[in-house]
């Protein structure tokens, strides 16, 4: 930290004097109202004072209209102050999240909302709130609204209305002003700051940032605004950003770019001529055909939903194995947990959806190809399903994969309208299959049945540490009960430059008390049979933190039973399926509601 008798000061971008913190909103407040020029729109603007939770000499005055979104503001924070590698990050408001990649649980229903929220709904004067941007190497803001006030602009855009100078921090070995901070991972450290000329004679020289004007300096891999490669970049001498340009993630126009922006375009036709279409009028969930890919040998089997109008969508499942478990999934009995299966089928989903399911950099996207869109589930919305992984943006090979799904699909559709029988097959296992074939320079697709491979089985291999069992074997066996569930958690996990991760609980709690014998996270990075493997392990440890062996076990999911069959021929421990665990329910909704308390 700098100096306890250091006064923050600040300048203001309109005037450029230099300003006191604590008067600096009286100061932005009166110099508006002298420079503003009545020759626009009048719109209603919304003055906030944003400062490092724990850095509070890291300050800015903003001026937003209310018309723009959180997902705005979380823009400009990340291109003035915070992003380096593309991490998640989330609004505190009134004990709501609003974050960047909303966590869907399927068991609680929505946990967070999205940004995607107008400012003028959502915040009022005196409206104190937080930002969290990176859930790992966290940077803390405060926010607050000090005014909301109306006034002629020619532009609805985002202000910095004045910013903090930077802090005088000194070089921990000489004393001198320091320009650099050891990358500690964890931010400003008074011990981690050096100039230029102690730096040159360490030894790790490589593991020094620049310290910049930001709570986020010293954190993870942060340079300021200018280590953000092709992101749009808010340069300090100018006031305003371009609300045009602000949402962009520009796209790489190389043709076989990670993001080669003539993919995208082939794309949104695509969707658009799918929405046009609207094939679910005639096509059912079940009404399925396969398109092999271009240079393979990997199918991608279409599947069209809207049928009952209530999810536009064609999902593509990827490979013999996906359609076998989503024909799985149609014949069981509708539990949330078979529900909850439909997203380890890896697939890639075309989805027409409200404007407030469209996120920051699908937005972007779509204005620089220049495309609008409007009306319920009138925005096209591309994803992307892993086992074990949050629904997330595509890769640019799977750009390629779903355009020619899409495009496939919509001569498949218009086929169907004239002979709604071509998808029957005489055959249980047979389905049609979209081939391709090149004839010179083009591509030309000819239909072939292809029988659909019986499931593969497959063997899980559990191991349970030898001791841990032991230990239970030797406890005398209680004459209560325990009810065990497997089940998504609401909250998963985000690495720098990777797609987040679900996160799975183990969760074992005693019926009578509801006491909770205790918790296991898993999950599948490593792949779902590896994650399903592991758990008898946890849920002996568990019962040995406990010093509780149970009678019964009481499970809802017959997955989870048969997962446990190596703790009941072990322990000799009944294991007995119920409909219904009351006591499990009861917990995980507490649970819920402080997740959702501690935001």
């Amino acid at each position: 930290m700098p100096e306890k008798n250091q006064q923050s000061v600040g300048q203001c971008m309109i005037c450029r004097k230099t300003v006191s913190k604590g008067q600096m909103t009286r100061h932005t407040k009166k110099c508006i109202e002298q420079n503003t020029k009545n020759d626009g729109q009048s719109i209603t603007l919304f003055h906030l004072i944003i400062e490092g939770k724990y850095l509070p000499m890291y300050w800015l005055h903003v001026e937003i209209p209310g018309a723009m979104t959180l997902a705005d503001l979380d823009s400009f924070l990340r291109d003035i102050w915070l992003e380096c590698c593309g991490h998640l990050s989330c609004f505190t408001i009134d004990e709501q999240c609003y974050s960047v990649c909303p966590a869907e649980d399927m068991l609680f229903g929505p946990r967070e909302k999205n940004m995607n929220k107008k400012i003028y709904n959502i915040l009022r004067q005196g409206t104190k709130f937080q930002h969290e941007y990176d859930y790992g190497s966290t940077t803390d803001l405060k926010l607050r609204v000090v005014d909301i006030r109306k006034r002629e602009v020619k532009k609805p855009e985002v202000t910095l209305l004045a910013r903090n100078e930077p802090p005088e921090l000194m070089c921990a070995k000489c004393g001198k002003p320091a320009t650099q901070i050891r990358a500690t991972g964890w931010g400003m450290d008074l011990n981690a700051l050096y100039c230029n000329d102690c730096i040159g004679n360490d030894d790790e020289e490589e593991m020094f940032l620049p310290l910049v004007n930001s709570p986020r300096t010293g954190v993870c891999g942060y340079c300021g605004p200018e280590s953000m490669g092709n992101q749009v970049l808010l340069q300090e001498e100018n006031v305003l950003l371009d609300p045009e340009i602000e949402h962009q993630e520009l796209i790489d126009e190389r043709p076989g770019g990670e993001t080669d922006i003539n993919s995208w375009r082939r794309l949104y036709a695509a969707a658009d001529q799918i929405k046009k279409l609207a094939p679910w009028q005639w096509m059912e969930e079940t009404t399925i055909f396969g398109v092999q890919f271009p240079g393979t040998d990997e199918i991608g089997y279409v599947s069209v939903m809207g049928n009952i109008e209530e999810h536009y969508a064609v999902s593509v499942y990827l490979g013999d194995e996906a359609l076998n478990k989503f024909w799985d999934i149609q014949n069981a009995p509708q539990t949330r947990e078979n529900a909850e299966r439909i997203l380890e089928l890896p697939q890639l989903m075309a989805s027409f959806e409200d404007h407030d399911m469209v996120e920051q950099k699908d937005r972007g996207i779509i204005k620089q190809l220049g495309l609008k869109y409007r009306g319920k589930n009138g925005w096209p919305l591309f994803r992307s399903y892993r086992p074990g992984f949050y629904p997330w943006f595509l890769e640019q090979d799977e750009i390629g994969k779903l355009t020619i799904a899409l495009e496939q699909t919509a001569g498949m559709a218009m086929r169907l309208e004239d002979e709604p029988g071509i998808l029957e097959m005489k055959r249980n296992r047979d389905f049609l299959v979209r081939v391709p074939r090149e004839d010179g320079n083009d591509m030309i697709w000819e239909d072939a049945v292809r029988k659909l491979p019986a499931p593969v089985p497959f063997t899980l291999t559990f191991k349970i540490d030898h001791k841990e069992m032991e230990a239970l074997k030797g406890m005398p066996k209680d004459i209560r009960s325990a009810e065990v569930e497997f089940f998504l958690a609401p909250a998963g996990v985000a690495e720098p430059g990777k797609r987040p991760t679900f996160t799975y609980m183990l969760l074992a709690v005693e019926p009578e008390s509801f006491f909770i014998l205790g918790t296991e996270l898993l999950q599948a990075t490593d792949g779902l049979h590896r994650m399903w493997e592991a758990i008898p392990a946890k849920l002996v440890s568990i019962l040995n933190k406990a010093q509780f062996v149970p009678k019964e076990i009481r499970v809802s999911s017959p997955r989870l039973y048969q997962f446990l069959a190596p703790v009941h021929e072990d322990l000799g421990m009944e294991i007995s399926f119920y409909e219904n665990l009351p006591a499990i329910e009861d917990v995980k909704e507490s649970m819920r509601d402080f997740m959702l308390n501690r935001r």
